[in-house]
């Protein structure tokens, strides 16, 4: 289907290609408009047609000054509608076009004007790079008025602190990110050779830090929660013991001996309870390093063949560990067919192949589905899960093995379910957070998935789920967790809304 196409002289347009049964969101936006959005459910056949209402939106304009009340020029101006952005999508948007968000930059004299700005709850910002300084406001805003604001331009509150090591060591080169309780609010900043750091132009509001290590590659990470702009005394203590100071050696060959070259080797490290790949690529003979001290598994991976995962190891503060020889093997082949319980193959049904490492969901294949059919190719000889997943429709896995033999068939019946709509329970002040969530059915498979949620919002996640007994467990990046039990039973009312303690 086209990605864009305008109306004509009588306001019509055409799209063809588009999924079936489907809900597809539709941007619009014209000359003398205000952008908007419209989800529009497609039926399971033929077309639709279907009346799109365009208004013309507000107009906001203002002057930008400086503290002394002098023209703040160079200032850029940005308007985001929440009838067009839900307040958790902020940070995310790149799926919206352009238009959808509002913006000018002030000229001289600091003045702006934005013409057809989305009607409802707008949050404004104002942001300027040199000096460093922003303004905030949210405003209810309406067809055909013409409303001002005008932004104070402020450095705000500052964070100051320092990063050391539990022997009072400071440390030079590590990176600190902040993120703000505003929707898209950002600092950075690095350690100078005293270990120190400055976070500028934090406003009022309260801040999640996370502290890198200076490596790039398996970053031993810290984070702080709910630090306060203001705060000019924050010690980031990182133990000494976590300091990346290890290296892994070994070596690469194919089944039949033969050396490998341009080879990946993937590493999953207990300390992130992640999996990721080292930059380099490697022939024959290879050395990881540095990295921290911890429990680690490898494999190595060519051209989508891969070796199978090591056996724990464990890096010793300032050792070497070999890993001995690294054998990419043989890999195969599935056959996938995806079908309702009527039987009707389903088209445009996302297929990841999963294997899981340690906890972590790894995705290995993907495709979709066209006719209900998809053949997943260089997968290594093993068992794995096929998560199935479209919208309006449940996550689904389903066990298969990889053999020798080719052709392996996998069918999966997509079962009945019911759309649900968990809602997060505010904790404390906080900024966008990353949560991972440990998915569990009558005692059944485990699915890991990964989400960025602000504790101070009530946030609404749409899922189809299938009936029975859940546990869901929520891990914050500091550790913390809570266990959220609920039952979904068949005769749930649609959109039922189910409550979720966040940690």
């Amino acid at each position: 289907p086209p990605v864009e196409t305008r109306s004509d002289e009588h306001g019509d347009f055409r799209a063809d290609g588009l999924q079936t049964n489907s809900v597809v969101p539709v941007w619009l936006c014209g000359d003398d408009t205000a952008p908007c959005k419209a989800m529009v459910r497609m039926p399971e056949s033929g077309e639709l047609t279907h009346h799109f209402t365009m208004t013309e939106g507000a107009t906001l304009r203002g002057r930008a000054t400086n503290a002394d009340g002098t023209p703040a020029a160079n200032v850029f101006v940005v308007a985001q509608s929440d009838a067009l952005f839900e307040p958790e999508q902020r940070e995310r948007h790149q799926s919206a076009p352009r238009f959808a968000a509002a913006g000018a930059e002030t000229d001289a004299n600091g003045n702006y004007e934005l013409h057809h700005v989305a009607a409802g709850t707008v949050a404004l910002r104002a942001m300027r790079t040199d000096p460093q300084q922003t303004a905030a406001a949210k405003l209810s805003l309406h067809d055909g008025h013409d409303v001002r604001w005008d932004p104070l331009m402020t450095a705000g509150a500052v964070i100051r602190g320092v990063v050391i090591d539990d022997r009072q060591t400071p440390l030079a080169g590590w990176a600190l990110q902040a993120q703000g309780d505003t929707a898209g609010s950002t600092r950075h900043a690095k350690t100078d050779d005293q270990g120190r750091f400055e976070l500028p132009d934090c406003g009022d509001e309260h801040w999640e830090l996370t502290a890198f290590g200076s490596d790039n590659f398996m970053k031993f990470s810290l984070h702080v929660r709910d630090v306060a702009a203001g705060t000019t005394d924050l010690r980031v203590v990182i133990p000494h013991s976590r300091m990346p100071s290890c290296t892994v050696a070994g070596r690469l060959q194919n089944a039949d001996g033969s050396p490998v070259g341009a080879a990946l080797i993937w590493l999953w490290c207990e300390a992130t309870s992640s999996v990721e790949a080292v930059p380099d690529k490697f022939d024959g003979p290879f050395r990881i390093g540095l990295l921290a001290p911890g429990l680690y598994r490898a494999l190595a991976e060519q051209d989508g063949r891969r070796s199978p995962w090591t056996e724990r190891f464990v890096l010793r503060e300032g050792a070497t560990f070999d890993l001995g020889t690294l054998t990419i093997g043989a890999c195969g082949s599935i056959e996938v067919t995806v079908r309702d319980a009527q039987g009707t193959l389903l088209n445009g049904i996302e297929c990841h192949a999963i294997e899981t490492i340690e906890g972590w969901d790894a995705i290995v294949g993907v495709g979709m589905t066209k006719q209900g059919k998809l053949r997943l190719e260089n997968l290594r000889l093993g068992d794995y899960r096929l998560r199935t997943m479209a919208r309006g429709m449940p996550r689904f896995d389903t066990p298969f093995t990889v053999a020798a033999t080719p052709g392996a068939a996998v069918t999966v019946t997509m079962p009945a379910s019911r759309p649900c709509i968990l809602v997060t329970q505010p904790a404390r002040r906080g900024a966008l957070q990353h949560f991972a969530f440990r998915w569990q059915r009558d005692g059944g498979t485990v699915q890991h998935e990964h989400e960025w949620l602000r504790t101070r919002d009530e946030t609404r996640i749409a899922r189809h789920l299938i009936p029975g007994d859940y546990v869901l467990t929520i891990t914050h990046a500091t550790g913390a967790s809570s266990e959220n039990r609920f039952t979904v039973r068949a005769d749930d009312t649609a959109d039922r809304e189910i409550p979720i303690r966040l940690p």
